[in-house]
């Protein structure tokens, strides 16, 4: 789910206050890198799940 989204869930005025409890997934900035390299319409997220980690 987005920061924003959950932003907006918690109620929060300002998504910087969201931001402070938020920590960054290493498996989703993983399948972001691969859907840059990979181009988006030739990977699918659920391609990118199935996957095993490195």
């Amino acid at each position: 789910m987005d920061l924003y989204t959950v932003s907006l869930l918690l109620g929060h005025s300002d998504i910087r206050t969201s931001m402070i409890y938020a920590k960054p997934d290493m498996d989703v900035l993983s399948n972001a890198v691969k859907l840059i390299e990979n181009g988006y319409d030739l990977v699918t997220w659920k391609e990118l799940e199935e996957e095993k980690p490195l």
